[in-house]
């Protein structure tokens, strides 16, 4: 469905701040299904082990954090694999969101889509000044998947969450900070270096007492059930017009 040029994959950094790089041979580090795939082992891999006090996420290079999933394979893929995509999107985000750690996404650049959503399954966001974010989901005849149509009101409000989903606007560093939807913004150069400082004085706590507030803050939020949504993201996965407006992308 990919050529290989585009295939992605995930760096991991272990130590007591881990970090996960999503690496694709392009600048755009696109989240394949295969890579969806291999992140979903790893956090399986990493999840309880007690030496990791943060997890980070961020993109390779300069230009974008994710710029969301594949297209192209969305275009293409079958309807027999549709509710198995939709399954495993929404189960590696909730297991990025329930990580035994604080989570904190440094989104580096672009983060659109399925990209914006990974961002919001971390519990905390910093961005660089000149990265643009977004969910352009409704554009193509999807909804926002993977959970983020319960995570978006939790984080700005339900009213600012309708203004981001039905407008399918892009945000700049400064709206996103002013949307509540990042913590931080930080110099583009600075990024990556802030993060570790702010991971750094998470780890200087008691880890029991992190993890416990942790824990009991996000089941005061959650949701048991992301059924509703999973069925109509893959109703629209499965969607002629979807299909269409999908494939219409690539004549842009």
């Amino acid at each position: 469905m990919t050529e290989k040029s585009d295939v992605s994959f995930i760096k991991v950094e272990k130590d007591v701040i881990t970090t996960l790089t999503l690496c694709g041979n392009t600048d755009l580090n696109i989240l394949h299904s295969s890579t969806m795939k291999q992140l979903n082992s790893i956090l399986n891999d990493l999840h309880g082990e007690e030496d990791i006090r943060v997890l980070i996420i961020t993109g390779q290079g300069s230009k974008s954090f994710c710029s969301g999933a594949d297209i192209k394979e969305l275009s293409d893929i079958s309807d027999s694999l549709i509710d198995e995509y939709v399954k495993l999107g929404t189960e590696t985000y909730d297991k990025i969101e329930n990580f035994h750690c604080p989570t904190i996404a440094a989104v580096n650049g672009y983060a659109f889509g399925a990209g914006f959503e990974l961002a919001l399954a971390c519990d905390i966001r910093f961005l660089a000044k000149s990265a643009k974010i977004g969910q352009p989901a409704v554009k193509h005849g999807l909804i926002p998947p993977f959970g983020g149509l319960r995570r978006l009101p939790q984080i700005v409000g339900l009213s600012k969450a309708k203004e981001i989903i039905f407008s399918a606007e892009t945000f700049n560093s400064t709206e996103c900070l002013k949307l509540g939807l990042v913590n931080r913004v930080y110099d583009d150069e600075l990024l990556s270096e802030e993060t570790i400082k702010f991971a750094e004085n998470i780890v200087k706590n008691k880890s029991y007492s992190v993890n416990y507030s942790k824990n009991i803050l996000n089941s005061l939020f959650h949701s048991d059930s992301h059924q509703e949504e999973m069925e109509k993201l893959a109703f629209c996965l499965r969607n002629s017009k979807t299909k269409e407006k999908l494939n219409s992308f690539f004549d842009k």
